[in-house]
């Protein structure tokens, strides 16, 4: 059982290393504060750590991890809601979500600043389709999985993001 335990552990070590940075990005766009992240990454490795397992090891890793950021998501959220408090955007938090995406060495960060206003108007569900297909590069149907929605309904989720996200660039 201990052998077992400690082979668990290490398993998680290299997922957290593998994935710690993809997941955390995701927990910045849901989120849009640098607290609640960080609460929200913390939460959820320690869910998988709790439900390790109950992992089957015949599918991908990080769709897993990042269903249960998403349900942890949707948890503090509806605690955060019950009890009549939501995060307030800054330009901090913005700021501090954006500089975690990679940022091509091509083009300077203020290329971005339209982007990151832009980015802004989508609601957390908008943001987290925008960050798992294109900073992420997940397909449609792995993305959809983790967001808990058909693929039909995602590529409507990522297409209305697609298109505010053009309205407000071109305004």
């Amino acid at each position: 059982m201990k052998k077992q335990r400690e082979l668990h552990m290490a398993a998680l070590e290299t997922y957290v290393e593998q994935y710690g940075g993809r997941l955390s990005r995701l927990c910045y766009s849901l989120c849009k504060n640098t607290h609640d992240a960080q609460d929200l990454y913390q939460e959820t490795w320690l869910r998988a750590i709790r439900a390790y397992d109950t992992y089957d090891e015949d599918r991908p890793f990080d769709v897993w991890l990042h269903r249960i950021c998403i349900n942890c998501y949707r948890d503090m959220y509806r605690r955060a809601r019950a009890h009549g408090t939501v995060a307030f955007e800054t330009t901090e938090h913005m700021e501090q979500f954006f500089s975690s995406l990679p940022d091509p060495d091509t083009t300077d960060r203020a290329d971005y600043a339209a982007l990151y206003c832009a980015m802004e108007t989508l609601t957390a569900e908008e943001r987290a389709a925008i960050s798992l297909f294109y900073f992420d590069d997940y397909d449609g149907r792995t993305a959809a999985e983790m967001l808990g929605k058909t693929y039909s309904h995602f590529r409507i989720i990522l297409y209305r993001a697609r298109n505010k996200l053009k309205g407000a660039l071109q305004s």
